[in-house]
């Protein structure tokens, strides 16, 4: 016979947890059924937490993030996972990109280009928008991504700024356009974004194109031409990383 969850929370929440056991923890992820809890948290990284909160809310298979301090050695009666999550709090699951190459080097406006990532990491969604902000105004630019990430590389192939991708690096070549007046460069899945519209279906890779697949982690920056005391010359943005699922 399942046991009732709030009966677990509170029974959790009388177990002291030490310091040195609990770990940050900061994950989207989805509702799942137990074997004894009727609730669970299933992270994106596949590992499988009680929450010290009650679940019975959420749907099964319900997506949310949750934040709070992961004990492993927690005392619980599921007989599964990985442990528990103590001090949750539960919010609504966005893009969690990390942050790669940054700063970025200044280019003409006098600040390094930023990149800014929403939408869904579910690839089913096939929902991203890749904004690049702080560049210069009217100058031409695109995106580019790989799934190598790699330690910045200075001036790559004569380009001021950084390279933090490596390996097959595909460039968005058929969504190239012009930085707006506000410096921002956009691109998206969105139907509205006419000639800056992509898929997860179809990212760019030197022999072609490849579907973005659950578990995969992409990297992307944006190549952007600028001019410098009169000198034609090209820069990079700051890189993000995104772990889709």
């Amino acid at each position: 016979m399942k046991l009732n969850q709030r009966l677990l929370v509170a029974a959790l929440a009388l177990v002291a947890v030490p310091a040195s056991f609990a770990q940050g923890f900061d994950q989207c992820g989805t509702v799942e059924a137990g074997v004894t809890c009727p609730r669970l948290f299933r992270a994106d990284d596949q590992s499988l937490w009680l929450l010290d909160v009650s679940l019975t809310s959420y749907q099964l298979g319900d997506r949310l993030r949750v934040q709070g301090a992961a004990d492993p050695f927690c005392f619980n009666l599921c007989q599964q996972g990985n442990g528990c999550i103590n001090g949750s709090t539960l919010l609504a699951c966005g893009l969690m990109p990390s942050v790669i190459c940054a700063p970025g080097a200044l280019n003409s406006t006098g600040q390094a280009g930023t990149i800014a990532a929403s939408g869904s990491v579910q690839v089913i969604d096939d929902d991203l928008t890749l904004e690049a902000r702080q560049l210069p105004p009217g100058s031409f630019a695109y995106f580019i991504t790989s799934r190598t990430l790699t330690p910045p590389v200075p001036m790559p192939g004569g380009s001021r700024g950084f390279l933090c991708l490596g390996g097959s690096v595909g460039r968005f070549q058929q969504q190239v356009g012009a930085v707006n007046a506000a410096g921002v460069y956009r691109i998206s899945t969105d139907p509205g974004a006419g000639p800056q519209r992509f898929s997860l279906t179809a990212f760019p890779q030197p022999n072609g194109t490849v579907p973005v697949m659950a578990g995969e982690t992409w990297g992307f920056q944006c190549w952007h031409r600028d001019n410098v005391g009169g000198a034609a010359t090209s820069n990079f943005s700051e890189g993000v990383s995104l772990t889709f699922s």
